[in-house]
């Protein structure tokens, strides 16, 4: 009975811990799951070794979903926002080093006209609102390297 109820136990705290694991890899060798990067991961961003710098979820090894980017402290939230495909996409927050918020904008991807348009809805502390909107597409570039566009 002993002997059951322990290969109860071990294999409950097996499930619990590989459902909890970080920084994970696919059988593809690609990042997959949570990961949590520390200082030690950028060693040129001036973090301290055992400081969060940002954490987020893969799959197939390109960044998903909501991801939060710290302080040089390492606890204070710098940037919460959302990636898909590996790029920023939708909602996202700034925040002062004081975790006062700085701004919060979207961002909006169209792959048809590969553009991006940047919509800030709050500058600073939402006393003013101002739009930007940044527009690259491939029907410009083509007419101005053919001279179409002066």
């Amino acid at each position: 009975m002993r002997l059951v109820f322990g290969l109860i136990c071990t294999l409950l705290l097996w499930q619990q811990n590989s459902c909890y694991a970080q920084n994970g890899y696919d059988s593809n060798g690609k990042k997959t799951g949570k990961w949590v990067f520390k200082g030690k991961d950028h060693p040129l961003s001036g973090y301290a070794t055992t400081n969060k710098v940002e954490e987020g979820n893969f799959i197939k090894g390109r960044k998903e979903g909501m991801w939060i980017k710290y302080h040089k402290d390492g606890k204070t939230m710098r940037i919460k926002g959302h990636y898909s495909n590996n790029r920023p996409s939708g909602f996202y927050i700034r925040y002062y080093k004081n975790a006062k918020k700085f701004e919060e904008a979207n961002f909006i991807q169209d792959s048809f006209a590969r553009a991006v348009l940047f919509v800030q809805l709050r500058f600073r502390v939402g006393i003013r609102a101002r739009v930007v909107v940044v527009v690259v597409t491939t029907l410009f570039l083509a007419q101005t390297a053919r001279g179409e566009i002066a």
